[in-house]
């Protein structure tokens, strides 16, 4: 079931919010008719499945960083490697 309720000024707003805060707040207009805040008494399935989407793209996201960490230290080293390698060489 969806409920909808009109304020005037922010303080109004959050006091709704509050008072309601055992529902789902699923949408807001700012609409010439007035200013609105529609909640729900059960979760919006679309916002929970776009946030799951998110989740798990930030869970890759952080895996690829730290793969990318890791072969920037392999990098380095390998390039650490190879000039003290051409030291004991005399190359340099």
């Amino acid at each position: 079931m969806k409920f909808k309720f009109e304020y005037h000024d922010n303080d109004e707003r959050q006091s709704i919010i509050d008072e309601h805060s055992d529902k789902f707040l699923i949408e807001e207009q700012n609409i010439t008719e007035g200013n609105f805040l529609i909640f729900s008494d059960v979760p919006n399935m679309v916002l929970e499945t776009e946030i799951a989407t998110q989740k798990e793209q930030l869970t890759q996201i952080k895996k690829g960083q730290v793969v990318t960490n890791q072969l920037i230290v392999e990098n380095t080293t390998a390039q650490q490697d190879l000039l003290e390698l051409l030291i004991e060489m005399g190359v340099i």
